[in-house]
């Protein structure tokens, strides 16, 4: 008895769109407002330069200009034209993925002839547009302050969420920033502790880097030995304040055990 095996071979059908049409997940969709334009233009700029179509939109690769030749009246170079204006529509139809639809109508075809000028007219609306938007959000993040009688633990895990989600619009607030505004956003008892506990904390590190100079100087002509930062991580800050904020809530209620 002869057992005989098959093989089958599946062949996937191809995909209307090739990968060159479309633009990756992690390219936002452009706020009609602006508030996401500092991280939309460069998510859009890194992903359609790796498509090798950027040209199409500073203007850098125009459309080639007709060649005649006068024996036969025709275009020699026929082949590059029909190239440029393909990658031209491929060009037009990554933008449109991440525009609004508003903005989609206001660059059409018939007001804008190329990407080119139709990218030229975004950027000058969004730049302006965007770094104002982006100015009053850094202002209001900044200016944040716990309700008073609020619930702080809870408003400090809203301010972390509030600033990752800054950041994933292209709005940067570094360290330094961040733990000013826990400082002036939290009750005055509490932002006194914790500004004790930052003075308390520079010092013993000033102290930890004398003794580490100290015990091993450099030889002549080596690089100086590298510091302890003098910052406090935010994130551990602010875990700090909060567990202060729970152990006096909970003395205030008479939940405290003392000791």
């Amino acid at each position: 008895h002869t057992v005989h095996s098959t093989t089958y071979i599946f062949v996937m059908s191809s995909s209307t769109n090739t990968p060159s049409d479309i633009l990756p997940s992690n390219v936002p969709k452009l706020d009609p407002q602006g508030s996401n334009w500092a991280i939309f233009i460069e998510r859009f700029v890194t992903a359609v330069e790796a498509k090798n179509k950027f040209g199409h939109f500073d203007g850098t690769t125009p459309c080639p200009t007709a060649i005649v030749v006068a024996a036969t009246q025709t275009v020699s170079n026929q082949d590059d034209i029909d190239a440029w204006n393909r990658d031209e529509r491929t060009a037009r139809y990554l933008l449109t993925q991440c525009l609004p639809d508003s903005l989609v109508m206001r660059v059409s075809r018939t007001k804008f002839p190329t990407v080119a000028l139709a990218w030229a007219f975004i950027t000058k609306q969004f730049t302006l547009k965007g770094a104002y938007i982006q100015t009053n959000l850094r202002r209001q993040f900044l200016d944040s302050k716990c309700p008073d009688r609020g619930d702080v633990h809870q408003f400090l895990l809203e301010l972390g969420v509030k600033r990752e989600e800054l950041a994933a619009i292209g709005i940067d607030i570094d360290e330094k920033d961040y733990c000013s505004t826990i400082l002036s956003s939290i009750p005055s008892y509490l932002s006194t502790y914790a500004s004790n506990l930052l003075a308390s904390h520079k010092a013993s590190v000033l102290i930890q880097n004398s003794l580490n100079a100290a015990a091993s100087p450099p030889a002549p002509g080596s690089p100086s030995p590298t510091l302890l930062s003098y910052d406090m991580d935010p994130d551990l800050l602010i875990q700090i304040i909060i567990e202060e904020y729970e152990r006096t809530k909970s003395k205030r209620s008479g939940g405290g055990s003392g000791g």
